[in-house]
Order: structure tokens, then C-alpha cells, then sequence
């Protein structure tokens, strides 16, 4: 992953250096503009802590951890899936970029709260993260050079991580050695209590997705300390275009029975194509490279009519039809698809009390390798995907806002009998009002 793009990078302007009241200057190189500033930036250049660079891990080195984190992730994206779409309608969410913001949070966590998290990531592996992502690195380019009406020939993917810090926020030095090394994430220093703070990370979605996100998931909430965001972003062509003089309105039955008239296109590709006991499923590949390698979709089409895919796929079911694709021999398909765009937004918390993080969310959240006293009050993400003749262009943002928790309460002290009491001037003593009360329900 390289550092966010920006939208016109000839005429990006160089930003101020900006005080952070969390780990001191020493910890901050080359920081972007204040939020305040009365004319924002095109995007906030976040910064790394002093001398941190991205690890370059090889998949081989950490095939195994690899292999757990994917399949976490391919079991998170389909518990989404299922909770959002609640069996029925469209959905769209990015596993990569929900767990990646998980993993954020898991870098700072420790006891029952890191624990908890563990179960949804399948092992906190920070070095099998790195090299998942490094992966991607060959297909890295800028999401604001892409004309969204023409995939690119050559994928283009983006994947950008940052986190937002209040000034107010004591981080821990480690924290932010780990996200840097680990996440390649940069920090930027804002004012929570301003709604500018709201702007600077709309805008930092907007480059970081080219424009296919440009609101934040989460609301906008004054008490917010820190914001840990991630983005993934994709546009492709596909190995073999559809014709669009092919498109044409076909039946589609709903799961309801309902039949609808959608606009189907049609292509003969050389692709792979297997079957399951209950399901049938083709690889459509990206760019021109080989089809052993590289970017794909996979389609999977229950064999049951009537029943929704939420319910008849399991995330065993995509580990199993990944798995048989790739030992499939690509050859001539008849190919009917139909164009689709979907939005999703959605609240993450819900999906992960149910899959057991449960701590994370109260006052008793373990973050204190991040800060004092934090917990997350709110995760979401949003996604789009579009999907035509001439490829595909996708994207997602996750996102996990931290605030302060409560302030620990002491003794109870109930005033439930008769008392005294005094008004004084604090500095001296000096009483300017004294007196008592027996029954506080008469004059």
C-alpha cells in the first residue's frame, strides 16, 4: 500500500506543520494542516510515527496465519452479509476492510477485550496482515486517475488506513509504531469538537475511494477521540468485455417469485466453471494477465430456486467454490449476467455482539495499549459496487470511532435525612450562607 493519493497530485499544496498534544513533536513528521484551517486541503497527509516503515513480509513467510486471516475474513464478510440482507436484497461489504479496522483496534487491545476480538479475526497475526496486503501491492494505483465509466485495462486497487486523533488524546508511542509498521497507517491531528473534523475525513474518503465514498459511515459525534479508518477500492476491466449491443431486458426471478425485467448481458468467454452439491459458480477474470493469477469474480448461483443466497451460501461454501475454481480448466461459457449497482451501509456492532465482542463496547474495554480509559462507541461501513459491460468498480470504508468512557463512580453518598449545609467563598472559607434542613418538602 502506498501513501492516500490525491485527486490532482500536480497540484497538491504542501500543508502545515500542526502541533499533536499525544506523543509530543518527536513522534510527528511532515503533519497536515490543521482542520480549522480556513481553506482544507484536497486530502489530510497523514503522518507516520518517526522512522516507521510498512513491513514487507512475504505471503510464504506466514502462509499459515495467512490462511486463518482469510478465512476470518471470508466468516465475517458472510455474517455481514447475512445480518444485513436478513435473508432477502442486495448487499455489498468488504470483509478486508472490516477486518483490517478490527485488527487496528485488536493492535491496542489487551485481556477479555483482545481475547474477544481474536475469536472474529481468527488469531491477531500482524505479520500475516502485512503480507495479505502487500499481495495487493502489484495492482496499487490511484482511484482518483480512474474514469469509473471505463474500468481500467490493468486493475487499479487502493487500500488506505488512518486513523483521526483529537488533540485532547494521550496515544501511546507503541500504538502508532504498530499501525505504521504493521497497516502502513498514517495519524492526522483534529479537533473532534469541531464539525470541521466531519470534512477532513469525508475528504480523506473521497480520495482514498475516488469518490465513491464521500460521506464518513459513522455520524458525526463531538465526543469522539479517535476514528480508525479503513478504505479498499477497485476498478477493473474485464478479461473479456460484455458486448453492450448484447445487453438486453430478460427475466429475473426474485426469491419471492416475483419476475422482473433486468438488463442482462451477455458474452462467450473462456472461463472456469464448477459445481457443488447445491450450487453451480464461474470465475470472471480482471485485466489481461494470466487467469492463474491476479483479480476475479466469482459468481455462486444456488441450484434451488426460491431461496435467498444469504441463506443457501456459507462462508464454507466460498471457501470451497475458491478453492475448486482454481483447480478448474478455463473453457467457452455461454454467459448470462446482469448488470447490477449496490449500496450498503451498516452498523458492524450488532454482527459482532452476536459473534461474541462484547467488551470492546462498554465502559470495560481494554485499550490501554492506545490510550487511558477508551472505548469504541460506534463501527460501521459503507460500500458501493457497480458492475458492467466493461468491468467493475467497487469500494468500502470502515470505520471505528473511540470515545472516553464514563468516569469511575465513587461511594454512593445519598442524602436521604436531615443535613446542614454552607455556602462559602472557597479561597478563604469565609461562609456566606449556613444552614440546616429537616424537611426538605416544607418552607
Amino acid at each position: 500500500m502506498s501513501p492516500p493519493p490525491s485527486r490532482h497530485p500536480s497540484s497538491r499544496t504542501p500543508l502545515r506543520p500542526s502541533a499533536l498534544a499525544t506523543v509530543g513533536l518527536a513522534m510527528i513528521v511532515g503533519l497536515s494542516a490543521c482542520a480549522g484551517s480556513p481553506n482544507p486541503p484536497s486530502t489530510a497527509q497523514l503522518s507516520k510515527a518517526s522512522g516507521v516503515t510498512f513491513a514487507q513480509i512475504g505471503i510464504d513467510e506466514v502462509r499459515d496465519g495467512a490462511d486463518a486471516t482469510v478465512r476470518a475474513a471470508r466468516g465475517l464478510g458472510w455474517d455481514l452479509i447475512r445480518a444485513g440482507a436478513d435473508g432477502t436484497g442486495n448487499m455489498v461489504v468488504s470483509p478486508w476492510s472490516a477486518q483490517t479496522a478490527l485488527a487496528m483496534v485488536r493492535a491496542g487491545a489487551g485481556g477479555r477485550t483482545a481475547a474477544e476480538l481474536d475469536t472474529v479475526l481468527g488469531g491477531y497475526d500482524p505479520h500475516a496482515l502485512a503480507a495479505l496486503a502487500g499481495q495487493l501491492s502489484s495492482a496499487e494505483g490511484d482511484p482518483g486517475r480512474v474514469d469509473p465509466d471505463n474500468p481500467p485495462d490493468d486493475p487499479v486497487y487502493h487500500q488506505g488506513n488512518g486513523v483521526f486523533v483529537d488533540k485532547s488524546l494521550r496515544v501511546r508511542p507503541d500504538y502508532l509504531t504498530a499501525l505504521g509498521r504493521y497497516f502502513n497507517s498514517g495519524y492526522y491531528p483534529v479537533e473532534f469538537a469541531s464539525k470541521r473534523s466531519a470534512a477532513t475525513i469525508a475528504e480523506w474518503l473521497s480520495v482514498n475511494t475516488g469518490d465513491q465514498i464521500t460521506t464518513p459511515p459513522v455520524p458525526y459525534n463531538p465526543d469522539t477521540v479517535m476514528s480508525l479508518l479503513s478504505t479498499v477500492y477497485l476498478a477493473a476491466a474485464w478479461q473479456t468485455p460484455f458486448s453492450p449491443g448484447s445487453t438486453m431486458q430478460s427475466a429475473f426471478t426474485r426469491t419471492d417469485g416475483e419476475v422482473v425485467q433486468a438488463e442482462m448481458m451477455h458474452a462467450t468467454p473462456r472461463v472456469r466453471v464448477v459445481e457443488g452439491d447445491t450450487w453451480r459458480a464461474v470465475e470472471l477474470p480482471y485485466g489481461a494477465g494470466s487467469t492463474d493469477s491476479g483479480l476475479a469474480m466469482q459468481v455462486i448461483l444456488p441450484d434451488r430456486p426460491g431461496i435467498a443466497p444469504a441463506q443457501a451460501v456459507t462462508a464454507d461454501v466460498l471457501g470451497d467454490v475458491a478453492s475448486r475454481l482454481r483447480a478448474a480448466t478455463p473453457s467457452p461459457v455461454q454467459l448470462s449476467l446482469p448488470r447490477w449497482q449496490t449500496d450498503t451501509k451498516m452498523n458492524l456492532i450488532p454482527t459482532l455482539q452476536k459473534l461474541g465482542v462484547r467488551q470492546l463496547f462498554t465502559d470495560r474495554a481494554d485499550l490501554e495499549a492506545i490510550g487511558p480509559r477508551l472505548t469504541v462507541s460506534a463501527a460501521a461501513q459503507s460500500g458501493t459496487i457497480t458492475v458492467g459491460e466493461k468491468g467493475t468498480v467497487a469500494a468500502a470504508a470502515t470505520q471505528i470511532d473511540l470515545m472516553p468512557t464514563s468516569v469511575p463512580l465513587g461511594e454512593p453518598f445519598v442524602v436521604d435525612r436531615p443535613f446542614a449545609y454552607q455556602i462559602i467563598d472557597v479561597a478563604t472559607g469565609l461562609p456566606l450562607f449556613v444552614g440546616t434542613v429537616d424537611d426538605p418538602t416544607t418552607r
